[in-house]
């Protein structure tokens, strides 16, 4: 209703009262279209029309500190009611309303009311009243004036044609208007805000409509855009770009958008794409507003190489492992990307995964600043000499991520050994209870052989020693080793004449 109050004001003060489209300005502004007429605590007022009055205040509560403001053109596509009284309604007289530019060259012909353009601009509405009487009538032979579009009003002839004064009117500029903000903590407050910035010149904003870039401005440097002339009733994108002549958003290399919003309140347009529907009607628009942030990284780093567990045993990824960094914010988080490579299952805070069960968003787990995730993550690797990449992204405090980094985990094959003697053990195991004696392989003829599931895996001579040896075993199996005196043998044998 127009009203406004401050409450708590400090006594025996003097201040300055202005009327103003912003919260933080110090001085007058008001919307396009509007002008003041006057402001001040007399009726008279303050004597000088500006949107700013002067007030003192003793320890007393002052009242009445009055502003005067007036629509000085009219909205585009707004209406119009114009008074008929006064038309010569004689008989055989009527009147046409004509609307004509600033030039008087008509335009249209209107009913009552009518709808103004959609542009800007100064306009005439002429009323045309004239003797429309027929030639076969009994009161003479009138003629029509001509009003069709493009005649001027001076032209238009016709027959006892009476001119009245035009109606001389505005249609307001339409504007639209907002700003960029280094927003470093995005809509985690649920509001764009924060820095004014244009990156340092580098970015324009571009009115899209139909897909077609319709106008630019460069981003001032104080992060605000201005369009003006903007046609009422119509939907535009507005998108925020590196070029003035595209019409899709693009930032500089190490920026990301996040998020939109018309108004300074709390909000957003719900998708992060540096790019908002605008929809304006007969009222100029602006705050429509952009946030922009330098988006976390991510590391690349290998951890200490170890032996493979093999089979289904997991093996501990350590946090720092896992590494990232934020500009202008705070890591707070990462997220899982997809499923390791070289692995069977990745285990995190408890959970296990598999590449059928990981979530397709990826799974996201608290960190450091430093980016060390602050839950657990182990991995089971397949066996064998492998590296397991875990791909993830850093989430920062704005809710932005960062480009995909890696966390490698190298695994060497398990060395593993079987290795044992052939005695000659005179007195076997019924004098000492001990298989020893001296080494020997029967003059050459004896074999070690290693099998598992009825085949051989290895075979190896026995040395003169009575030594053999089998290298580079699977880990986690079982075995059988016998003597025999072939290399293909799966029982046990020996040369005639001796016995185990």
């Amino acid at each position: 209703n127009g009203t406004y109050t401050f409450l708590n004001v400090a006594a025996n003060m003097a201040y300055d009262v202005v009327i103003s489209t912003s919260n933080t300005a110090t001085t007058p502004s008001l919307p396009i279209g509007y002008s003041n007429t006057g402001e001040g605590t007399a009726a008279a007022g303050d004597g000088t029309v500006d949107g700013l009055t002067s007030v003192s205040i003793s320890t007393a509560s002052v009242s009445g500190v009055n502003f005067g403001i007036k629509q000085s053109c009219e909205p585009p596509a707004g209406t119009v009611t114009f008074s008929t009284s006064g038309n010569n309604t004689a008989l055989g007289y009527v009147t046409t309303y004509v609307l004509t530019d600033a030039s008087g060259v008509i335009m249209q012909t209107v009913s009552n009311p009518f709808t103004l353009p959609n542009t800007a601009g100064n306009f005439r509405l002429y009323a045309i009243n004239y003797d429309n009487t027929p030639p076969s009538g009994a009161g003479g032979s009138g003629t029509a004036p001509t009003t069709s579009a493009g005649t001027n009003i001076a032209a238009i002839g016709g027959t006892c044609v009476a001119l009245g004064s035009p109606m001389l009117f505005e249609v307001c500029s339409l504007s639209l208007a907002g700003n960029v903000f280094h927003d470093a903590n995005g809509l985690s407050d649920n509001t764009v805000n924060g820095t004014p910035t244009n990156l340092t010149n580098t970015l324009y904003a571009n009115l899209v409509s139909g897909g077609v870039v319709v106008a630019s401005v460069a981003v001032a440097a104080d992060g605000s855009y201005l369009f003006t002339g903007v046609a009422a009733n119509t939907s535009y994108t507005v998108v925020i770009a590196t070029s003035a002549t595209t019409s899709t958003a693009s930032l500089p290399t190490g920026w990301a958008n996040t998020g939109e919003f018309t108004g300074t309140g709390t909000g957003s347009d719900g998708t992060v794409n540096g790019a908002q529907l605008v929809n304006m009607g007969t009222l100029s628009i602006i705050d429509v507003n952009f946030g922009i942030e330098v988006p976390p990284t991510a590391s690349n780093l290998t951890a200490t190489s170890q032996t493979n567990p093999m089979g289904t045993t997991n093996a501990t990824v350590p946090a720092t492992t896992f590494a990232g960094t934020d500009a202008d914010g705070t890591v707070v988080s990462l997220t899982i990307t997809s499923f390791p490579t070289n692995a069977t299952s990745i285990t995190i805070n408890g959970t296990q995964y598999t590449s059928v069960s990981l979530p397709a968003v990826g799974v996201t787990v608290p960190t450091n600043t430093s980016g060390e995730p602050t839950q657990s993550i182990a991995i089971d690797p397949i066996d064998g000499s492998v590296n397991v990449v875990i791909s993830y992204a850093t989430v920062d405090n704005a809710g932005i991520s960062s480009a995909a980094g890696t966390a490698t985990m190298p695994f060497t094959a398990a060395v593993v050994t079987i290795s044992g003697n052939v005695f000659h053990d005179i007195g076997g195991l019924l004098t000492d209870n001990t298989v020893n004696g001296t080494g020997t392989n029967v003059s050459g003829v004896l074999y070690a052989n290693l099998i598992s599931g009825g085949v051989i895996i290895s075979s190896v001579l026995v040395a003169n020693n009575g030594s053999f040896a089998f290298a580079n075993i699977a880990p986690n199996t079982n075995y059988t080793v016998i003597i025999a005196t072939s290399a293909t043998a799966t029982t046990p044998s020996l040369p005639t004449g001796w016995v185990s």
